[in-house]
């Protein structure tokens, strides 16, 4: 197996885990995995995030109460109700319930059935916060590659005065800060961060994507990179190459590279 280069040893490490940062061939190893793995997560926040019905919030209805439905542009629909405050008049919140509604771009399919739940938190009519509940089945396709997906997760926006930033959990993970595309097999995270223990302060690796080019059919990034550090202090950086990868691990304030090959 390769070896690390000639770079004084740190301290020793514990025994990799995946959810702390150790200086050795077996922890590098390790992240790289975690890396990979972490993908899957994005690619499902953001399909979390691409969910019908967003535009409705930039024109909400007036009134106490509203409910309608939704036709979506490749078949099927979605209804939806809001509530709103009686005093002040602002969302209280949106449910929305989707019914085999598909969205067709091109070659590329995706279809929702199941609910989401929007509820508001104000702090003014420009600074608010709004957490989603999901519970949907999440279908898509491109050309001859088919996936079916199960989207049960929570997710919370801080809208501050125009801006908007958005945290997606998936599982015990927490997404935010992703741009991510898709073509067939290969899903580019062209930014994304991950901590792999959502909330929590311990025990817990945070992921940084940068230009991330994965391919699910064989299990391997070719290019990008990914910063990874841990709740004691310690990073690594993996860059993918086209056969294989460079791990630089500071540890204990020392630095040490590995490689792992495909």
């Amino acid at each position: 197996s390769p070896s690390p280069s000639p770079t004084p040893s740190p301290s020793p490490s514990p025994s990799p885990s995946s959810n702390t940062v150790t200086a050795s061939q077996s922890g590098a190893a390790s992240l790289v995995s975690v890396v990979n793995d972490n993908v899957d997560t994005v690619v499902k926040a953001n399909a979390a995030g691409g969910i019908p019905g967003g535009a409705l919030i930039a024109s909400l209805p007036t009134g106490i109460t509203s409910n309608g439905s939704q036709s979506c542009p490749g078949g099927g629909n979605y209804a939806y109700s809001m509530t709103t405050n009686d005093t002040t008049y602002q969302v209280s919140s949106y449910n929305f319930d989707y019914n085999n509604c598909n969205y067709t771009y091109g070659s590329y399919s995706s279809t929702y059935d199941g609910t989401a739940a929007w509820t508001y938190n104000y702090t003014s009519n420009t600074v608010y916060s709004v957490s989603y509940n999901y519970n949907l089945t999440y279908s898509y396709s491109y050309g001859s590659q088919t996936e079916t997906q199960t989207i049960q997760q929570t997710s919370t926006c801080n809208y501050n005065n125009g801006s908007v930033s958005c945290t997606y959990n998936v599982g015990s993970a927490a997404v935010s800060n992703m741009s991510v595309s898709t073509s067939g097999t290969t899903t580019t995270v062209s930014s994304a961060t991950v901590r792999t223990n959502g909330s929590s302060s311990s025990n817990n690796l945070t992921l940084t994507y940068s230009d991330w080019v994965y391919d699910s059919a064989t299990g391997r990034a070719t290019s990008g990179s990914v910063t990874v550090s841990d709740t004691n202090g310690n990073s690594a950086t993996v860059t993918a190459t086209s056969s294989g990868y460079n791990v630089s691990i500071t540890y204990g304030g020392a630095t040490t590279t590995y490689t792992v090959s495909f």
